[in-house]
C-alpha cells in the first residue's frame, strides 16, 4: 500500500511537497510517489529556497 502526500496531526494538515524552482510556470502537479509535484516560477535567491 503507497502512502499518502499528506497526513493530519490534529487539526494540522501536513503536506509532502517536491518543489520545483525556476520553473516555466506556477503549477500544481500530480502526485509522484508519496509527494505532491509542485512548481513555482521564483528562482532561488542566494541559495536559499523560494
Amino acid at each position: 500500500m503507497q502512502r499518502p502526500f499528506y497526513t493530519w496531526e490534529g487539526d494540522i494538515l501536513v503536506l509532502n511537497i517536491l518543489g520545483t524552482p525556476n520553473a516555466k510556470k506556477d503549477a500544481i502537479g500530480k502526485v509522484k510517489g508519496h509527494q505532491l509535484c509542485v512548481s513555482v516560477k521564483a528562482v532561488p535567491w542566494a541559495g536559499k529556497a523560494t
